[in-house]
């Protein structure tokens, strides 16, 4: 059952980070310096309304204090970074995304996601997704390993992304990344180098994407389970299954 969280975990943490930025870009289509340098006035303003919407409560003393100083912080870094990229459009925030995939013998299937960030530079359309945790993208695409290795979760995602925000954008070129939290002096961390992705690649990833659910699908093939314990260790249900 939920409960009220009694401290500022990485969930709670996440989420109002997310809040928070969605809310300080909300109403803006085009983004210049000028626009970021008043957008960081009010941080501290819509930063207080995300806590008490997401942590349902005031914070004023102890650990939680502290983190709200590193949201803050963060905060005004990434707006930092935004300002470096300025000028630039603001698409979508934390926008709903659906997308339909045809699957052979199967049918056609919807996707769907939130999208934390799609803006345009210079005519190329970006997808953002702010990270608080530990994920890494790699130097490279390995198709291969998205599918496979947890690793990758992030190739996942991203390519996932652009399967959903492509129908809104017909025609349009993608570039894919992250805005990693724990390291934010690299700026955005891009897949595939900062280089728009191919169609060969989002053609690729669609098609081992059909075949994986397609392997879902099939009666003929039973769910087990990993044979790989340590991906046990962090899985919400390890508590259900008692394989740990």
């Amino acid at each position: 059952p939920d409960e009220p969280d009694e401290e500022i975990n990485g969930k709670v943490f996440g989420n109002i980070l997310h809040a928070a930025m969605s809310n300080l870009y909300h109403d803006k289509k085009h983004l210049t310096r000028k626009d970021i340098v008043s957008i960081q006035k009010t941080i501290p303003e819509i930063l207080d309304a995300q806590v008490l919407n997401v942590y349902k409560k005031n914070v004023t003393t102890g650990n939680d204090l502290l983190l709200k100083g590193v949201l803050h912080d963060l905060l005004m870094k990434v707006t930092d970074l935004d300002s470096e990229d300025a000028p630039l459009d603001i698409l979508n925030l934390e926008t709903v995304f659906t997308s339909t995939i045809n699957i052979p013998g199967i049918g056609e299937l919807e996707l769907k996601g939130i999208v934390d960030r799609v803006d345009r530079k210079d005519g190329i359309i970006r997808i953002i997704d702010y990270k608080t945790g530990k994920d890494e993208i790699g130097a490279t695409i390995d198709m291969s390993a998205i599918f496979t290795n947890p690793d990758k979760k992030v190739l996942l995602q991203l390519f996932l992304y652009i399967l959903l925000v492509r129908e809104s954008y017909p025609g349009a070129s993608f570039k894919i990344g992250i805005y990693k939290l724990q390291s934010l002096s690299t700026g955005i961390q891009w897949i595939n180098k900062g280089n728009v992705i191919m169609a060969e690649a989002i053609e690729q990833f669609t098609l081992s994407l059909s075949q994986h659910i397609k392997e879902i699908f099939d009666p003929a093939v039973s769910f087990e389970q990993t044979n790989i314990i340590k991906r046990c260790e962090f899985c919400d249900y390890n508590k259900i299954c008692n394989r740990l």
